[in-house]
């Protein structure tokens, strides 16, 4: 609320219109009339889904300098109508879905018939498989999945997790890498504890985001990545299965180990050839 008059002044000015704060409404009638416009707005929602039955519920998330935005919108084949877009405390699977749930709670909970949203539903959409799990598990939803992301949704191919650098055990010259592709998947708690880089494209800039394996279970890791804006405190949690990082091995990007780049990258060449 406290960037409200700057950017009412602002605006106003493009026509050449000038006024004071005192002449702009209070931050408390601005809060009261955001709430009551969320209110109309969700009850115009209702009423575009209240004669269909085929609707589609499409959700999406990035990240931004630490902080994780989720969106959630409906598409009913004529109309993608918005229904949320919030920030959330981490980028988990688990977190998404409780949003989602907020997210329908708030719509069921506008009018007093309390009407069901999800049984309207026919399909459920995602770019992270990860989360189709975690759906599963809380509310039986179907997700379609494509490869896991932050960013840029238009290149997943450029989305994937690059490489994994061992920093803990650094091996001399002499000794040798014993650790394929097929031994990294068929033992993955091997990864635990690895560094992790992910290089994402957003709007057609690379970033990366460091960070380490820090749990394993079930085919899910969990990967802790750094807080670049936050003097590398770590704090971004995200889950990747072992087949998203199995696809993004086959695409071609790599493990890597430190000191046996240039050999580890021609194992890896011969493996995909193979």
């Amino acid at each position: 609320m406290e960037h409200i008059d700057p950017v009412t002044k602002c605006v106003l000015s493009l026509a050449d219109i000038h006024i004071s704060t005192d002449e702009l409404p209070s931050k408390s009638t601005a809060a009261k009339l955001t709430s009551e416009l969320g209110i109309i707005a969700r009850n115009h929602i209702k009423e575009e889904l209240a004669s269909l039955t085929n609707i589609t519920m499409q959700r999406d998330a990035t990240t931004k300098k630490g902080r994780h935005v989720v969106g959630l919108e409906l598409s009913t084949g004529d109309k993608i109508l918005t229904a949320g877009l919030r920030e959330v405390e981490n980028g988990m699977a688990i977190t998404y879905v409780d949003f989602t749930k907020k997210i329908i709670k708030d719509f069921e909970d506008t009018t007093e018939t309390h009407d069901n949203i999800l049984p309207k539903v026919l399909s459920f959409m995602t770019d992270r498989i990860v989360t189709e799990q975690k759906a599963k598990e809380k509310k039986h939803l179907l997700q379609l999945s494509g490869k896991v992301k932050q960013f840029d949704v238009t290149q997943p191919s450029k989305n994937l997790l690059q490489f994994i650098q061992n920093e803990q055990i650094i091996p001399s010259p002499s000794t040798q890498i014993s650790k394929t592709k097929e031994e990294i998947f068929e033992q993955p708690e091997s990864l635990l504890g690895k560094k992790v880089k992910h290089i994402w494209t957003d709007n057609g800039k690379d970033e990366e985001c460091h960070g380490s394996i820090h749990s394993y279970n079930s085919g899910i890791f969990e990967v802790q990545y750094n807080d670049i804006d936050a003097n590398n405190n770590k704090s971004n949690l995200y889950d990747l299965t072992t087949e998203e990082i199995r696809t993004d091995y086959a695409a071609g990007f790599l493990f890597c180990f430190r000191r046996y780049v240039n050999k580890l990258l021609t194992m890896i060449k011969m493996s995909i050839t193979q």
